[in-house]
């Protein structure tokens, strides 16, 4: 319904605004923390000794009191596990490789207990490798899901994010040369030349980095009149850049930080007559060239594979930047604003896992 008005000495019509829906009808029902919160019987409830109050059974402590309960089952307890951001530093709970079956009773109390759902438990469980369970604040937090692991048979070890230096970048390589004794690596940004020895070379890591860059423009209104009506409203100005970059980390010995071999600005010509027209499989034949020049050195592939997996516990990194507001010709005003969606984080912790894992004398102790 449109109905007129004489406001100041001008005509100015106000549109019937409709009532305003800030949720779905089914926004309650489907909220994911308030589904996984677990229901009680009465008798499943457990009695404190020294206050006489009953407690739900998933924790390890009265809710009253604080005294620590002693039968406690270890699937079910539930600790608070906050969710960290991708910059912050986390302890990490991987487990090591289960070869039986988890049944589903199992899998659904894991789920509960690392937030997870019981199909990521079992699909985790079913690769048999040393994989993240659970990235949680403090290291206390860490220890205790995997002493509860443990009663439950399964083992796990706890690798901090400082332990993966995971503040400190990989080192670019702009190019390799190949003795008959020797590599020679020419680092990117300083040209410098570091020999080292076949012997020396520990791990080789090949993945891809995924970046999405979203850029939007949007007009402001300014106007009265562009104000209370549509006339103002456009929808924002997008365009998004997607890049999908192979590289290989190469450690030596001792050295958690990687060399990092990338399509861009890197020189192929060691590769001699195997070097292909196209950057890509220049670098999967360069991986393979390493792989026949270091025999000793241990090669993973996997990361690929089990990115989504990887991705329930390490998420990709999204970050909004503001360009803020522009002036723009006719007294007009633009807000500009860019997303960057990337795995570059989540491929860092893979691969200096993987590294880590190689220092141990033996990692199924």
């Amino acid at each position: 319904m449109v109905k007129s008005a004489f406001r100041f000495g001008y005509n100015e019509e106000l549109v019937e605004k409709k009532p305003e829906k800030l949720h779905e009808d089914r926004w309650l029902r489907d909220d994911v923390y308030r589904s996984e919160i677990p229901e009680f019987t009465a008798e499943e409830m457990i009695e404190c000794a020294a206050c006489k109050r009953k407690s739900p059974p998933n924790r390890l402590k009265c809710l009253y009191c604080g005294a620590e309960f002693v039968d406690v089952e270890p699937m079910r307890v539930q600790l608070p596990i906050k969710k960290l951001e991708s910059h912050e530093f986390g302890f990490n709970v991987v487990i090591k490789p289960f070869e039986n079956d988890i049944s589903r009773e199992t899998s659904i109390q894991l789920g509960r207990l690392v937030k997870l759902s019981s199909e990521t438990i079992v699909s985790i469980f079913q690769t048999q490798k040393y994989l993240p369970l659970a990235r949680v604040e403090s290291e206390k937090d860490a220890e205790a899901i995997c002493v509860l692991l443990g009663e439950s048979g399964i083992d796990s070890i706890v690798v901090s994010d400082r332990t993966l230096l995971i503040e400190q970048p990989a080192r670019r390589l702009r190019s390799i040369s190949f003795a008959d004794d020797a590599i020679t690596f020419v680092l990117f940004s300083s040209n410098e030349k570091l020999q080292v020895l076949p012997d020396d070379i520990s791990n080789m890591v090949f993945g891809r980095i995924i970046e999405r860059r979203i850029s939007s423009k949007s007009s402001i209104r300014t106007s009265m009149s562009e104000r209370l009506t549509d006339s103002g409203k456009k929808k924002p100005d997008t365009s998004e850049i997607s890049g999908d970059e192979p590289v290989i980390d190469i450690y030596l010995f001792g050295n958690g930080i990687p060399f990092r071999i990338s399509t861009h600005g890197f020189d192929f010509s060691s590769l001699g007559a195997k070097k292909k027209l196209i950057a890509n499989e220049n670098l999967s034949a360069m991986f393979d060239h390493l792989q026949s020049v270091l025999p000793n050195a241990i090669a993973d592939t996997n990361y690929e594979k089990m990115r989504a997996l990887v991705g329930c516990v390490w998420e990709v990194e999204e970050k909004t930047d503001s360009g803020g507001v522009h002036r723009q010709p006719m007294g007009k005003f633009e807000r500009t604003s860019e997303s960057v969606i990337s795995n570059e984080r989540q491929f860092e912790r893979y691969s200096r896992l993987q590294f880590q894992l190689s220092q141990m004398s033996d990692p199924n102790k």
